[in-house]
């Protein structure tokens, strides 16, 4: 009878473990999916020109009158850039059309992406953004700022960050302190300063290209 009792005993442990293992399992491939889901999602989203992409280059010339609608910048939302910055890869570009710096700024970028034969940067309204959803606002203002091991909540622009599988790679913010010495945009940006903004730039693409 003892032997029975043992018998029946790590049998009963046999099946436990073998159904503990099968749950483990189970629990485990629901999650790799529910990621291979979000990751295709956020690839997919990221990747496609769709039509709101297409209204969004007319849109942004709109807001910066010194680029045509054949610029490469294309709208996101407050989750979508977090998404990005979190998950995705590319360029993010966030600035406010109504800062001077902002006006030069992006000009210069969509030059240097095309250059690149970057076609897609995505873009992210600072005041509007704020506006609409000061938490996300903030959110993003963390993820870029602590990047940077800096604890503001404050996204400084013209700023531009470069992502890689969800890992900041770089971050962009010539003219983003305070330019008040400089009364006009046009006296700052010389020949010089473009050049190397150029050079900089084509850097950290190269750096999110190569990898």
């Amino acid at each position: 009878m003892v032997k029975e009792a043992q018998k029946q005993d790590r049998s009963w442990i046999v099946w436990m473990a073998i159904v503990v293992t099968a749950v483990v399992a189970a629990v485990g491939i629901a999650i790799w999916l529910q990621h291979q889901e979000i990751m295709k999602r956020v690839d997919s989203s990221f990747a496609k020109t769709t039509e709101s992409d297409v209204s969004g280059h007319e849109r942004f010339a709109e807001a910066y009158p010194q680029l045509t609608a054949e610029n490469v910048f294309v709208y996101r939302n407050s989750r979508e850039i977090q998404e990005i910055l979190q998950k995705g890869s590319g360029i993010v570009f966030l600035c406010d059309p109504a800062n001077t710096w902002c006006q030069h700024y992006a000009p210069l970028l969509n030059e240097t992406a095309k250059s690149k034969e970057v076609n897609k940067i995505f873009y992210y309204n600072t005041p509007g953004g704020l506006k609409k959803s000061p938490a996300d606002y903030k959110k993003i203002a963390g993820i870029i700022n602590s990047a940077q091991s800096n604890e503001s909540d404050v996204i400084n622009v013209p700023c531009t960050v470069f992502v890689l599988n969800g890992k900041i790679i770089a971050i962009d913010t010539e003219t983003a302190v305070d330019m008040s010495g400089d009364a006009d945009p046009k006296d700052y940006w010389t020949p010089e300063h473009v050049e190397d903004f150029s050079n900089r730039i084509n850097g950290y693409i190269d750096s999110i290209n190569a990898k």
